[in-house]
């Protein structure tokens, strides 16, 4: 099935692709988005070069807006609540890889649930890594990357920290 709804996702994409970024076409794409959603509400807006994947795993509220060139790759749950706006080339993802035997291309998948709530607005160019969770009224700066909770509403931002870290392998249990 998941299959299924990557190519109903590319389908969409590809049809619509070439029309305007215009109010009523956004909602009409969002429209068509969301039937195989766990849930939708009204007025989602997603611009024609945005790129979402793991329909089944995505449930939006109502007013929300997906700018051009975002990536959704939702394998495990993803929740945004009503009025989130999410940024031009802003990515979203639900899982990540581990390290097995030195190489990450064969690691076990890491799915974590995130959560955007209420009335966030997410810059441009930021990344979302699993696991997090933004409260309500929070704005993300461009260009951050969210790689714990945000539980204070107000403005956020950080870029990714230069301290590199070992590999951690996962045991092969």
């Amino acid at each position: 099935m998941h299959k299924l709804y990557l190519l109903y996702s590319w389908l969409i994409r590809v049809l619509l692709y070439f029309f305007p970024d215009m109010p009523i076409i956004m909602k009409f794409r969002g429209y068509l988005y969301s039937i195989p959603m766990s849930g939708c509400k009204r007025n989602f807006q997603v611009a024609s070069s945005a790129n979402l994947k793991g329909l089944e795993n995505i449930t939006i509220g109502k007013n929300c807006f997906f700018a051009s060139n975002t990536i959704i790759d939702a394998s495990t749950k993803l929740i945004l609540n009503d009025d989130v706006m999410i940024g031009y080339s802003s990515i979203i993802v639900t899982g990540n890889h581990s390290i097995v035997n030195g190489s990450y291309r064969f690691g076990k998948p890491i799915r974590r649930q995130i959560t955007i709530g209420r009335g966030t607005w997410i810059g441009a160019n930021c990344v979302i890594l699993p696991g997090v969770s933004i409260t309500n009224s929070c704005c993300v700066a461009a260009g951050s990357v969210v790689n714990k909770s945000i539980t204070e509403p107000g403005v956020f931002y950080r870029k990714s920290s230069p301290v590199i870290k070992p590999n951690r392998e996962l045991s092969d249990e």
